[in-house]
């Protein structure tokens, strides 16, 4: 690695910029060499923001070069990230924002040392704290606040489900053992009479000797100060041995999984946590403090895409540790380089490559197109009534097939309005997304837009939908799909479309 601790320089273009939280996170980055340009090394500088910031060229799949920058925050947590990422993305215009570390995993799901690669990311922890009784009469917190997601590019997402580190990666042999797999593994040996401290097989199934025991005396598994045991160790080892009569269990071989990943702003030590979010979202795989913040700045200065890897250093209970802490990382740096030389596209920012267009081809995209089902009309006329001040003003320019005039040829007035969407109003209901015509004439050339970044999808939840299903999952909503318009009665449904209608003024002010 090359160091020059000298004023920062001109800054330069990146096609990734790697943000990780703490120095563990980051130094498992420049521990990466797979892939990298023959000769190279990581070179860290003073950047613009006088953060250090490493650098390295990689090979691509396509056998071209990926430039790479890496930085850590100050801290952990949301502000910190955003505080370090956002000027780095204005000053690089990096056409991936990345980020790589560790997380908490979900117990019986994954793995230690596991790596998730998030599909979703969400903010779970900001809105209303409520406090209630349950049917046993225990208090129950929830949590009451819209859902804001962050999500995969859809083909990233295809490509993520597929992707494996190659089996014979060096850095794999490094996964520890879990400890208490190293515990089990000494309790057997003493149930069955044998001496763990002497068997052949302890250096390789107990490497961590002196701090098992520690934990065996902690847990009263052992007699304190002796390799003896106690009579609630024995209840423990007789009962896993009943359970797996062949053999106790082991860590089975390392995993990627693509999953949502959800950040809170503070360290979690609850063996409940993941049951209590699921609620929100059931397939729930990662927590942790910062990677929502990579998606909200992605999204805010429209960077092409987004990726957060993180590998699972604990399960968020009492036996959180930093056992794996090392290797997480390393894993969630290592398959994150893996992934973006496999698949970010090669080329230049978007800004970049974008080619004048003939004026008499050129059709501005200056309107909003609601898309929405004929038996939903009530539900476009009560948007309609709420937008209506902001078209008579000029402010914004709203169409929808209402109007086509009679005689007119439909498909041709819908094609001419779906070349000038500039963001489409989407109100999903279970005859919407039913609905073959409005699949293939309305929402297909609308996602294609927004795939190329030409329109962008704002899809309302007007009633509750199997939308898991379909592409709108890869789509951030208005509203949270689990508490849709219709459930919204009164005022609070007016409340709800005057800040609908806020967020597409604010995208028309972009």
């Amino acid at each position: 690695m090359n160091h020059r601790p000298e004023s920062p320089l001109p800054a330069e273009q990146v096609d990734a910029l790697i943000v990780t939280a703490v120095k563990v996170e980051y130094d498992a980055v420049l521990q990466v060499d797979a892939g990298a340009v023959p000769g190279s090394a990581w070179e860290v500088r003073p950047g613009p923001t006088q953060l250090d910031v490493a650098f390295r060229d990689f090979q691509t799949a396509g056998g071209g070069r990926l430039r790479v920058a890496v930085t850590r925050t100050l801290e952990m947590g949301g502000v910190a990230t955003v505080n370090v990422t956002a000027p780095l993305v204005q000053i690089y215009r990096p056409r991936c924002v990345a980020m790589s570390g560790v997380c908490a995993g979900r117990k019986g799901e994954v793995e230690l040392g596991d790596v998730i690669i998030a599909d979703r990311l969400w903010t779970y922890d900001t809105g209303k704290l409520v406090v209630e009784l349950d049917a046993s009469g225990q208090k129950v917190e929830r949590v009451l606040g819209d859902m804001l997601t962050y999500n995969l590019h859809p083909r990233w997402k295809q490509r993520a489900e597929s992707f494996q580190p190659p089996a014979d990666s060096p850095w794999l042999t490094e996964r520890p053992i879990p400890y208490e797999e190293q515990m089990d593994w000494v309790l057997e040996r003493l149930v069955k009479g044998e001496q763990p401290e002497s068997h052949p097989d302890r250096k390789v199934r107990a490497p961590s000797w002196t701090r098992v025991l520690e934990f065996l005396w902690k847990k009263g598994w052992l007699q304190e100060g002796l390799l003896s045991l106690t009579e609630e160790g024995r209840r423990h080892i007789k009962a896993q041995l009943y359970r797996y009569p062949d053999h106790l269990p082991m860590t089975s071989g390392f995993q990627v999984h693509v999953a949502p990943i959800a950040t809170g702003s503070k360290v979690v030590k609850d063996p409940h946590i993941f049951e209590k979010l699921s609620g929100t979202m059931r397939t729930l795989l990662g927590l942790e403090m910062e990677a929502s913040a990579i998606g909200a700045v992605a999204h805010l200065h429209q960077v092409p895409y987004m990726l957060v890897m993180k590998g699972v250093m604990d399960f968020a209970d009492s036996s959180k540790s930093d056992h794996f802490k090392a290797f997480a990382a390393r894993a969630s740096a290592e398959c994150l380089l893996g992934f973006l030389r496999e698949n970010l596209p090669e080329g230049k920012h978007p800004s970049e490559t974008a080619q004048p267009v003939p004026l008499y081809h050129r059709v501005k995209r200056d309107q909003v197109f609601i898309s929405y089902c004929p038996k939903d009309s009530k539900w476009l006329a009560r948007l309609e009534t709420n937008l209506k001040p902001l078209v008579r003003n000029g402010a914004m320019d709203v169409w929808s097939d209402k109007r086509i005039q009679p005689g007119a040829n439909r498909r041709a007035e819908l094609e001419k309005a779906l070349a000038r969407a500039r963001i489409a109003v989407l109100l999903v209901t279970p005859d919407y997304l039913a609905s073959d015509m409005i699949d293939q004439q309305e929402l297909t050339p609308l996602l294609k837009a927004a795939e190329k970044e030409e329109a962008a999808i704002f899809w309302l939840p007007v009633k509750h939908t199997v939308y898991q299903y379909t592409e709108l999952i890869n789509y951030q909503p208005l509203l949270d799909p689990l508490r849709p318009l219709s459930t919204r009665r009164g005022s609070e449904g007016d409340k709800a479309l005057s800040e609908i209608i806020q967020k597409i003024m604010d995208r028309l002010k972009d």
